[in-house]
C-alpha cells in the first residue's frame, strides 16, 4: 500500500509518526548491540506503513459517515442548499484524491476525460503481457513459460560478461584528467543532513514509491524527526558497504518501446526503487556533479551543469556549414549502444573513477 500524499500532509498523521519514532528509541539502542541500525529502520518503515493503513481506514469511515448523513439529509429536504454545497465539496475532495492516486494531475475541470482513459488504457496495454516469442522462435501464451522467458532474458542481459582486462588497463592509463583535489577531498566526507534534505527537495514530486509505499512527500513533511535517523543509517551503510534489505529491492515493470510486443528485447524495464534509497543516490549524485566539469570533455554536455545539449547541435550546424562552404566531403555518424547502461562492467567503472581521482569512500 502506498502512503498517500493527503496522509503525510495531515498534522495528526505526522504527530503519530513522530510518537512512533520516539517510542522506538529504546528499541533502536537495542539494535545497536545487534546487527545494525538498518534492521531498526526496516521495522520503523513497517510501523509507518501500518499507521498509514490505519489512518486511511479512519478517513474512509469518516467520509462514508459524512456522505451517508448528507444523503439522508437531502432525502428529507432536497432544497437544503447548505447540504448540497457540503456534498459537492465532499465529492470534489474524493475526486481530487483519485486523480492524485492515478497520477492524472493534468486532468482539471477543463480536461478531457477521454484523454485520461485513453492514457490509462495505453498504459495497461503496455504492461500486459499475454504472449512472448521464445528463444527458439515460437510464440507461447503459457503464463509459466512467459515468466521463464523473461527471467532468462534479463538474467542473461544483466549478468557479468567476459571483458578484456588488458584493453581496459590501456584505456584507463590514457586518462589524464583528474578531479580537483579540494573537491575530491569533499567527496570523501560523511554525508550531511543538509545534503540529504537538499536531495529530498530536489526530487520530483508525486512519483510512485517502491515496495515500502513511502513517497518523497513523507520524507519531506516528516524530515524534522526522521532526518537524524536517516543520516545515521546512511553513514553506517557507507561504512559497512551494504544498504538495508528494502533499499536493495526494486519492483520492475516492463514497458513496450517499439516493434513486436512479443519480443522481450522490445520491452524497457522500469524499476520502482524505494525512496530512502533514491534520497542517498540523489545526494551522492549531487556531490559528484561538482566534479564532472573537471573530468568531462568539453564536448560532453549531457548531465554536466552549466552545459547544454544545444551546444552540440550548434557545433554540428557549424561543422556542416564549414564543410559545405569549402565543398569538402564528410559524413555524420550517430552511434546508439544497445542497453549501454546495462552493459558497463562495474569493476571497470570503479577503476575509471579511481583513475579520475575519486577516493575509496566515494567509490
Amino acid at each position: 500500500m502506498e502512503v498517500e500524499y493527503s496522509a503525510v500532509t495531515v498534522p495528526y498523521f505526522q504527530r503519530r509518526v513522530k510518537r512512533a519514532l520516539l517510542g522506538q528509541a529504546d528499541v533502536k539502542r537495542g539494535f545497536e548491540f545487534a546487527d545494525s541500525t538498518a534492521d531498526w529502520w526496516e521495522m520503523v518503515k513497517s510501523n509507518v506503513k501500518d499507521l498509514a493503513i490505519e489512518h486511511s481506514k479512519r478517513k474512509n469511515k469518516e467520509y462514508d459517515d459524512e456522505f451517508t448523513a448528507l444523503c439522508k439529509k437531502l432525502q428529507g429536504n432536497p432544497s437544503d442548499a447548505e447540504a448540497v454545497v457540503k456534498l459537492k465539496a465532499l465529492l470534489d475532495k474524493k475526486s481530487e484524491g483519485a486523480k492524485v492516486r492515478c497520477r492524472m494531475s493534468f486532468l482539471d475541470q477543463q480536461g478531457r476525460p477521454s484523454k485520461m482513459f485513453a492514457e490509462e488504457r495505453k498504459n495497461a496495454e503496455d504492461r500486459h503481457i499475454d504472449a512472448v516469442e521464445t528463444p527458439e522462435g515460437y510464440i507461447t501464451s503459457d503464463p509459466q513459460r512467459i515468466g521463464d522467458v523473461y527471467v532468462d532474458f534479463y538474467r542473461e542481459l544483466f549478468s557479468k560478461k567476459d571483458v578484456d582486462i588488458e584493453l581496459q588497463g590501456e584505456f584507463s592509463a590514457s586518462l589524464e584528467t583528474t578531479v580537483n583535489t579540494p573537491i575530491s577531498a569533499g567527496l570523501e566526507e560523511p554525508i550531511t543532513s543538509k545534503e540529504l534534505f537538499a536531495a529530498v527537495k530536489a526530487m520530483a514530486p508525486n512519483k510512485s514509491p517502491g515496495s515500502d509505499g513511502l513517497p518523497r512527500e513523507f520524507y519531506l513533511k516528516c524530515w524534522d524527526f526522521i532526518g537524524a535517523d536517516l543520516l545515521e543509517l546512511y553513514n553506517e551503510s557507507l561504512v559497512r558497504g551494504s544498504l538495508s534489505p528494502s533499499q536493495r529491492v526494486a519492483v520492475v515493470t516492463l514497458l513496450h518501446k517499439k516493434g513486436d510486443r512479443r519480443k522481450p528485447a522490445n520491452k524497457r524495464p522500469i524499476s520502482l526503487l524505494n525512496t530512502d534509497y533514491k534520497i542517498l543516490s540523489k545526494a551522492m549524485s549531487m556531490r559528484m556533479s561538482k566534479a564532472l566539469p573537471d573530468i568531462s570533455n568539453d564536448h560532453q554536455t549531457g548531465a554536466v551543469k552549466v552545459r547544454g545539449i544545444h551546444h552540440n547541435l550548434l557545433m554540428l550546424r557549424d561543422i556542416v556549414a564549414f564543410i559545405s562552404s569549402r565543398d569538402m566531403g564528410g559524413a555524420i555518424v550517430s552511434l546508439d549502444l544497445e542497453k549501454a547502461f546495462d552493459r558497463v562492467d562495474h569493476q571497470y567503472l570503479f577503476s575509471v573513477l579511481e583513475k579520475f581521482g575519486f577516493g575509496p569512500n566515494f567509490v
